[in-house]
């Protein structure tokens, strides 16, 4: 309706004796998604069609990518097609899928969608490689259908698996895969949503696989995002934020994330290559939590919330971690033959502001500020109107907890800010 935002999803058995009755793979479609993008569901038809070209087939005989299945194309001619309903009207899309074409050359494509056909050839040989491309939708138009199709054929089928549909991400925000995750990931937006798929065989220990998406943080601040999913790949897929000291495997860390078995867990590396403290919630979290992590200098606070208002810690810890650290999401399978497919929403990277205090001392102005601030430099202007920012050349001294910088009293007025290096 116009302003539901939940339903209920059910499967009912009929009374009746010596009856029984089992529900597996259920799937519920997501609007501007490839639905069974992993063909995962084993039943073809449900979401994809041969478009009339014929010779498209489940394979199971361990081509895939990941996962158990894949899709196997035979002829020349042969393809797969899907409608996608949803899209967002002008509005750019990014399209990718993983293709073993053994030496055939294999199109990804997109048509119908309010521009020009668009689509991308690939010829790997027998590994599989990524197909990617990009379309704008139309001023009214609010699907489109994508295929891939396989225009010769060597006598070699052709395998293809993963595919993902999404928005290109904001500019402020950074994606990578971190540590050694066999399978690399991907992600994106849909609208105000984040979509990350990542593999990896753990975050923790002395070293951690995952797919991040991040932007800076210098000083204090807090990280906060509502975790709507979060596939089981293994009981301990895990689906969160992250303040992280870098992009090497062995990078130290604060980590809050849901696990597939619904327990919210902290982690924790202080220092560089060294092993991973944990802590999770005595009970089971069984609706989509938000997740928070608070920096204020050297304290890392760690908490969860049922409706984004009313907070529980899990943890509190002290760490030196440098001042400017990466902020963002993370994903991993913890099985590093699937893909788990995280998805967040009210996602928010807040720093806090720093309070400069001025004080007369011996015809002198004392300025102070928290050393959690140490990455931030001081300025100063003779005029508010067309200011002209220079830098203040004294070197700040520690005392009583603060960053202090002694100037001589003036006449004239001088105003001062702090401000990264």
């Amino acid at each position: 309706g116009n302003t539901n935002t939940t339903a209920n999803v059910y499967g009912r058995l009929d009374t009746g004796t010596g009856h029984s009755g089992c529900l597996d793979e259920l799937t519920l479609r997501r609007s501007a998604a490839v639905a069974d993008p992993g063909f995962e569901t084993g039943i073809l038809s449900t979401y994809w069609n041969d478009g009339s070209y014929g010779s498209y087939t489940m394979n199971l005989s361990n081509q895939q990518r990941s996962g158990r299945r894949c899709l196997a194309l035979g002829a020349a001619g042969s393809a797969a097609q899907q409608i996608i309903q949803g899209l967002r009207t002008n509005t750019t899309y990014q399209l990718s899928g993983w293709i073993k074409a053994n030496a055939n050359t294999v199109y990804l494509g997109a048509k119908h969608f309010g521009g020009v056909e668009t689509n991308s050839p690939l010829s790997t040989s027998t590994s599989y490689g990524k197909a990617a491309i990009s379309f704008t939708t139309g001023k009214t138009n609010t699907s489109a259908l994508i295929y891939v199709y396989n225009s010769a054929y060597n006598g070699t089928p052709i395998y293809a698996d993963d595919f993902f549909l999404s928005e290109p991400l904001a500019a402020n925000w950074q994606r990578a895969d971190i540590g050694s995750v066999v399978l690399a990931g991907d992600s994106g937006q849909r609208g105000d949503q984040f979509v990350l798929r990542g593999s990896g065989a753990d975050v923790g220990g002395t070293a951690d696989a995952c797919h991040f998406v991040y932007q800076t943080l210098t000083g204090d601040g807090r990280i906060t995002a509502r975790v709507l999913k979060v596939d089981p790949t293994d009981t301990n897929a895990k689906t969160g934020i992250m303040l992280r000291d870098g992009m090497t495997a062995g990078a130290a860390h604060v980590s809050l994330d849901w696990t597939s078995s619904q327990f919210v867990e902290f982690l924790m590396r202080t220092n560089n290559n060294q092993a991973t403290g944990s802590q999770w919630t005595s009970n089971t979290v069984t609706t989509s939590p938000f997740v928070r992590l608070e920096r204020l200098g050297s304290t890392f606070t760690a908490s969860w919330s049922a409706d984004g208002t009313n907070w529980s810690i899990v943890a509190t810890r002290s760490s030196a971690l440098p001042q400017t650290l990466n902020a963002g999401l993370f994903v991993n399978s913890h099985n590093t033959a699937q893909i788990n497919e995280g998805v967040f929403e009210e996602v928010s990277i807040i720093p806090y502001g720093v309070n400069l205090t001025p004080a007369l001392v011996d015809n002198s102005v004392q300025l102070s500020w928290p050393p959690s601030a140490s990455a931030y430099e001081l300025y100063s202007t003779a005029s508010l109107q067309n200011p002209i920012w220079t830098p203040v050349t004294n070197t700040p001294i520690s005392t009583n907890g603060l960053l202090l910088v002694t100037l001589p009293a003036g006449r004239s007025n001088q105003f001062f800010r702090l401000q990264t290096q």
